[in-house]
């Protein structure tokens, strides 16, 4: 089950219209990743009610964490979603000029094209493949002292003296 409450945004509270959001359990997958299997989880929800429907697609996470369709959800790769929500939740809590002011900083152009949604839009998607590249440095260093480490306890002292 997945609960969507109220959320942020531009320092305003936006709460469920009605009550809190639940996503029932839909569907389950396996999927390989690398030699292990990943069982991924599958909700949904389902409403009629208009003011839910805006609320949903007003929300920060919606086309990040949920999506307004099964296939959507199912097609996408759950470790970026991963970063797209860390990122999501950071421009939440941006205001508009502040959007702005990131997208710049970034070395983003073109903002003028768009609308502000559109401009949260990028800039989750900028920084969410900005989190993931971090993520794989910082496994990849993980990796090298870890090898480093085998290595180490594998030699001898007269192996490990630079003198030789």
């Amino acid at each position: 089950m997945f609960i969507i409450g109220g959320y942020e945004k531009n320092g305003v509270v936006y709460n469920p219209p009605h009550k809190l959001i639940k996503f029932m359990y839909a569907a389950s997958d396996v999927r390989k990743d690398g030699r292990e299997d990943q069982i991924k989880h599958y909700c949904q929800f389902e409403t009629n009610l208009k003011t839910e429907k805006e609320f949903l697609r007003n929300h920060p996470l919606y086309n990040v964490v949920f999506f307004e369709n099964l296939n959507q959800t199912m097609a996408t790769d759950s470790k970026f979603m991963e970063y797209s929500a860390l990122a999501a939740n950071e421009v939440a809590s941006l205001t508009d000029p502040e959007v702005l002011t990131k997208l710049h900083s970034l070395g983003i152009k073109g903002t003028n094209k768009y609308s502000i949604n559109e401009l949260r839009g990028i800039l989750i998607k900028h920084l969410a493949e900005k989190y993931q590249a971090l993520a794989k440095d910082q496994l990849v260093a993980r990796t090298q002292r870890m090898i480093q480490n085998i290595i180490m306890a594998n030699t001898t002292p007269e192996e490990n003296d630079t003198g030789k």
